[in-house]
């Protein structure tokens, strides 16, 4: 009896009935009361009832609620909301379509009415909600991750509970629109596959750990496949990228009597076809993963000697050397990208984050750290960055793919639930919203859309 008084105290004092819940709070304290005292003073008898009069409590909260009932009709006060959800996607723009009535069904616009989404972290999605002067309104949120989602209709204030107004919704795994490859040493199937890329006209160039350079088109069609010869008859390939041009290559060389994850000392410069165009050996142990800017210097992760390199070209001309002595965290570089504006984003494995420095090697920003939430990292491998600002990490033990801004800040996650990945490495991303990423122990390489 107390809490339904509660509940209607506080509905009736905004509407201005303050005597017709004093009277009612005060029957109910009395009740409360008598059966207290006499609980107290028949304790051994295994008795636990008494003879009261609580018709008059009844009938002045019966009146009461009869009096909000009228009022709710009068003034068109919120009572239900009716919430529909659209089918969600992790990563693209959804909605959930609310309906607001009166206790009477009249349907009602105009409120102020605000949305609370939050997902499977407790975290808060942004949400933006239109009135549709209809009595419905419109709510457009982007959910980061699948999972269960849990919403709240707040109609008139943050304190005001109105029937319905608590809904929940499961959002979909970002599902790859294609996959090619599988194991094999056969041409167009794949033994982990490591690194990859993509050039101007679709065609996607990856390497595995038999360290063959294969290519694709944009559908996943099998079109070639090089190995070295001439004076690189030596080496395998351990990684490729395009230069800015489109018409040459740049892979990092490892000596064939070498185990892979050796010392890998050596860029070449080959045709889209595989002839040597130039090679240098250069002064970094473990190279094994670069990038190309747009004025087509390769800056490139050293993993055992824990710094970068950025050289003018295959020539071996050193530009710069950027150190990790005296950064924290940064102790395993392993991959790395170039932004638009030819900022350098480099993934450390070794200590679960993402470091960022301008075009010439100075140092701006790191984040993530190790775990499981959104934003954290467990084993970060493959980086890439695309031409709005994004940058897109393959989270390996974490088996998945994380976007975020380019000042870091977490966008979104690609966690196939129907096709999961298991340890992705190698990513690249194309100008049409979709990023490749190589399942390594899958041995497939994925596609996935991951902007509207």
């Amino acid at each position: 009896m107390d809490s339904t008084v509660q509940v209607y105290n506080a509905a009736l004092r905004d509407l201005d009935v303050p005597n017709l819940v004093t009277m009612a709070t005060t029957h109910c304290k009395m009740l409360e009361n008598k059966v207290q005292e006499y609980n107290n003073t028949h304790t051994d008898s295994g008795k636990n009832y008494i003879e009261f009069d609580s018709g008059p409590c009844v009938e002045y909260v019966s009146s009461a609620q009869e009096y909000i009932q009228v009022r709710h009709d009068e003034k068109q006060l919120p009572a239900v909301v009716q919430v529909e959800t659209v089918p969600a996607t992790a990563g693209f723009t959804s909605t959930a379509d609310i309906t607001l009535s009166s206790s009477s069904k009249v349907a009602l616009s105009g409120y102020p009415v605000e949305v609370e989404i939050r997902d499977k972290y407790n975290d808060v999605i942004k949400c933006a909600v239109q009135d549709n002067e209809d009595g419905t309104y419109t709510a457009h949120f982007n959910p980061q991750v699948s999972g269960m989602h849990y919403g709240s209709v707040n109609p008139i204030d943050n304190k005001t509970t109105v029937r319905g107004s608590q809904f929940e919704f499961d959002v979909q795994s970002n599902d790859p629109v294609l996959w090619f490859g599988g194991k094999g040493k056969e041409p167009g199937l794949f033994n982990f596959p490591r690194t990859l890329t993509v050039d101007l006209t679709g065609d996607v160039y990856v390497v595995d750990e038999l360290c063959r350079v294969q290519i694709f088109n944009e559908l996943g069609t099998f079109k070639s496949h090089f190995k070295l010869d001439g004076d690189l008859k030596d080496y395998n390939a351990v990684g490729v990228a395009v230069c800015s041009s489109d018409d040459m290559l740049i892979c990092p060389l490892m000596k064939k009597d070498q185990h892979l994850g050796g010392c890998v000392n050596t860029i070449a410069k080959l045709t889209k076809t595989g002839e040597q165009v130039s090679m240098a050996t250069q002064p970094f142990q473990c190279g094994m993963h670069l990038a190309i800017n747009s004025k087509d210097q390769i800056i490139v992760a050293d993993l055992f000697g824990k710094c970068l390199y950025i050289l003018s070209d295959t020539s071996g001309e050193q530009i710069q050397t950027v150190s990790g002595r005296g950064l924290k965290n940064f102790r395993g570089p392993n991959c790395v990208c170039v932004m638009d504006d030819d900022s350098i984003v480099v993934s450390d494995t070794s200590n679960n984050c993402i470091h960022v420095f301008d075009e010439v090697g100075n140092y701006l920003f790191n984040f993530g750290q190790k775990g499981h939430r959104k934003g954290e990292f467990r084993g970060p491998q493959g980086v890439t960055a695309d031409q709005c600002g994004h940058i897109l990490v393959a989270d390996q033990y974490n088996n998945r793919v994380q976007v975020f801004d380019r000042n870091g800040q977490f966008v979104l996650c690609i966690e196939s639930t129907g096709s999961p990945l298991h340890w992705p490495r190698g990513i690249a991303v194309t100008n049409d919203g979709h990023v490749y990423v190589a399942d390594s122990d899958h041995h497939i390489v994925k596609k996935f859309k991951y902007l509207e």
